[in-house]
């Protein structure tokens, strides 16, 4: 829908302020307001004896937050916490604080550089940072740890729907490349009690997925590999499955993945790429994905169904169907030729 011209200056002054919002939500969730309103209200200067904050101001970032629904005024500088806020407590199930704090810390941070991405083509991840994210997240086991499980919440949000949208029925063992530490996997083994898996990833992410297919035991149907797919893959599985995976790398480091998944797979096995997919209609959030995968993921990149089949031929697939999903990922089912 149009936006009537008389508006169109407000409209502007609106997208123009979404930093500010952003930057609000970020200061709540460092501060920990959402954990500090989790038993109940509390007036600003009891919360800015917990945060160690200035009462004044936070009186004026709780009034922000009241705004975009993350707290209630529910009388004179007293305050409590939405359903909204619950979402960011540390606690509380698939919590997106981690999510939240990411994007404060690091991700906010490079988009400031979007006109160094744009117009070198060049991630400013690393032109702030100094290596690339991947890297960065490695060289502090807290951070890789912390990123392993945004992807597991992350994942939870999508298995359901992917779960809905593709039968896996019928088959003995399934590969998940880069699963991270099984969040998929282990929905698919529960729903599907005869299966079996193989869960592919780099070493220290396996280390802490033995834990989580521990406490869903599942350790005897589900095989951890540490490795690297950019060498090699567990060889001779009915099904392959790459999610979130290929949007992280160019081009000739895309090939590479699928040439290696080629090698592993006999002629008429399935490959499962999930992830977005460029389309004509496709929605903000796929389109601003698109984009921070430049700025942010080491020259990553959502795809269109030609670019995604122009590396499938290349690398000896074929694709035999692409399904859509409730959310805004596809599952592309090519076959190995």
């Amino acid at each position: 829908m149009s936006t009537p011209q008389q508006n169109l200056p407000e409209k502007i002054l609106e997208l123009s302020r979404g930093f500010q919002l952003s930057q609000c939500l970020f200061t709540a969730t460092a501060l920990g307001i959402p954990d500090q309103l989790k038993d109940g209200p509390k007036h600003c200067d009891e919360l800015a004896l917990a945060t160690q904050s200035h009462s004044p101001s936070l009186y004026r970032l709780l009034r922000v937050l009241t705004s975009i629904g993350l707290v209630t005024e529910i009388s004179p500088h007293t305050f409590e916490g939405t359903a909204l806020a619950a979402c960011l407590q540390t606690d509380a199930p698939n919590s997106l604080k981690d999510f939240v704090l990411l994007r404060a810390e690091q991700y906010y941070q490079c988009w400031q550089d979007l006109t160094y991405s744009i117009q070198t083509g060049n991630s400013a991840f690393e032109k702030n940072f100094g290596t690339s994210h991947y890297r960065y997240n490695q060289q502090t086991p807290e951070l890789s740890e912390r990123f392993d499980k945004i992807m597991s919440v992350l994942a939870q949000r999508q298995k359901q729907a992917i779960l809905s949208a593709y039968d896996f029925s019928g088959l003995d063992t399934i590969v998940d490349i880069g699963g991270g530490q099984g969040s998929l996997l282990i929905s698919i083994l529960e729903r599907y009690p005869t299966l079996n898996a193989v869960l592919f990833d780099q070493a220290e992410t396996i280390t802490r997925a033995h834990e989580l297919l521990a406490q869903h035991q599942l350790e005897q149907r589900c095989l951890p590999v540490a490795g690297s797919f950019f060498e090699s893959l567990p060889a001779g599985k009915e099904l392959y499955i790459l999610k979130h995976v290929l949007h992280n790398w160019d081009d000739a480091q895309s090939l590479q993945i699928l040439q290696n998944c080629r090698s592993a797979m006999a002629s008429g096995t399935k490959l499962l790429i999930i992830e977005g997919v460029i389309t004509a209609q496709a929605s903000q959030r796929t389109v601003l994905l698109d984009l921070m995968m430049l700025v942010s993921f080491d020259s990553g990149k959502l795809r269109t169904e030609a670019e995604f089949q122009a590396l499938l031929q290349a690398s000896g697939f074929r694709i035999e169907r692409i399904v859509n999903t409730q959310l805004d990922i596809s599952i592309i089912e090519a076959v190995a030729i």
